[in-house]
């Protein structure tokens, strides 16, 4: 967690999203940020996983209850207020268990519900997909791009997120439907997991 805060005090972000807190419910206590709340979702009834978000005091800031149990992911989702613009944030946890068709079907539900509310959406996290893996049209990475595409998703991160002496992989992302003009997304080397 130091090497966290001191990312953070280097880097001053406004949204910091995490998936696999492995946090249960009454860890809240355990997380501070300069200047941030925390919010999170642990899973439930086993260990791992969870998802999580540190806000700036920039935002205000809604907590969204999408009130449908999904089995392939876990997620969170907030709405964020800034200045005269409202749009939403989702974090999102894909074990690597599971099936990639299943993911696509039960994410294209949750992103229509999403954009029912609202025409901007950030969607970010651990996918567990290799976007380096998408050129193939029949694989299941294309598949996936290709449903989030269908929702004019577009992804911010071009760079390995996970590095290994074996192979490197685009598994983490930030989807957005929202025109990033004058901003730049980068993945930063830092060690605090098997991610960037």
């Amino acid at each position: 967690m130091e090497e966290l805060s001191l990312l953070v005090t280097l880097t001053a972000p406004t949204l910091i999203g995490i998936s696999e807190t492995w946090l249960v419910d009454d860890d809240n206590d355990m997380i501070h940020l300069p200047s941030d709340n925390f919010i999170h979702k642990p899973r439930i009834n086993k260990k791992g996983g969870g998802v999580g978000f540190f806000i700036s005091d920039v935002f205000n800031y809604e907590l969204v209850d999408i009130s449908i149990k999904f089995f392939t992911f876990e997620y969170l989702v907030l709405k964020l207020h800034f200045y005269n613009h409202i749009f939403y944030c989702c974090v999102i946890y894909r074990p690597p268990d599971t099936l990639i068709s299943s993911f696509n079907e039960e994410i294209s539900i949750l992103l229509t519900l999403i954009l029912k509310r609202s025409k901007t959406i950030f969607l970010l996290g651990d996918f567990n997909i290799d976007l380096l893996k998408s050129a193939d049209s029949l694989s299941p990475t294309h598949i996936f791009y290709s449903t989030l595409l269908s929702f004019n998703l577009l992804p911010t991160i071009f760079l390995p997120t996970r590095v290994t002496p074996n192979c490197s992989s685009i598994i983490d992302n930030i989807f957005t439907n929202f025109p990033l003009i004058n901003s730049t997304s980068f993945v930063i080397s830092y060690d605090i997991s098997d991610h960037f």
